[in-house]
């Protein structure tokens, strides 16, 4: 385990920093997650025009909803993205509690690991990100994989990566 290093920040947060890719988060993860669960993807190969990333996944035969945070879509759809190769580093994903789609602003800046090492540097208000917009986790790569989470169950899985 001496590529994670992991910070608990409070008693149902944590967040840290692996040697590991969005892709290798996701299949580590995969039993977490219902089909119909919902995720934001906010950055695909450092894109972050919606638009441009509906139209990317449009291209790869799945339905997302363009919004200024993301493109919405199921997990179901993700994952058949993800068998597809559509994940190639520098993506930031945020999965979702449930089925309905994000209530809040995600409220923080990019959370890819080139701009930023969750384990060298607080991420303004992450916590309260997760919490407001009724998210499960983050995941965003680049130069290793940052997570940050409010469930237990994806802070095992992802320390394991």
């Amino acid at each position: 385990m001496e590529n994670v290093r992991s910070v608990t920040v409070e008693s149902d947060y944590w967040c840290g920093h692996v040697q590991a890719s969005v892709p290798d988060a996701l299949r580590e993860v995969r039993a977490l997650v219902a089909a119909d669960q919902k995720v934001v993807v906010r950055c695909v190969d450092s894109q972050r025009s919606s638009p441009r990333i509906a139209e990317a996944v449009a291209r790869h035969g799945e339905v997302c909803t363009a919004e200024p945070e993301g493109c919405v879509l199921t997990c179901a759809g993700l994952y058949r993205l993800l068998l597809a190769g559509f994940f190639n580093g520098f993506d930031e994903i945020w999965v979702l509690a449930g089925t309905a789609p994000a209530t809040g602003k995600l409220g923080v800046a990019a959370l890819t690991s080139d701009a930023v090492q969750f384990d060298k540097a607080a991420v303004g208000d992450l916590p309260g990100s997760l919490r407001s917009v009724g998210a499960l986790a983050v995941l965003a790569d680049g130069c290793g994989l940052n997570y940050a989470t409010v469930d237990p169950r994806w802070a095992r899985a992802l320390r394991r990566l």
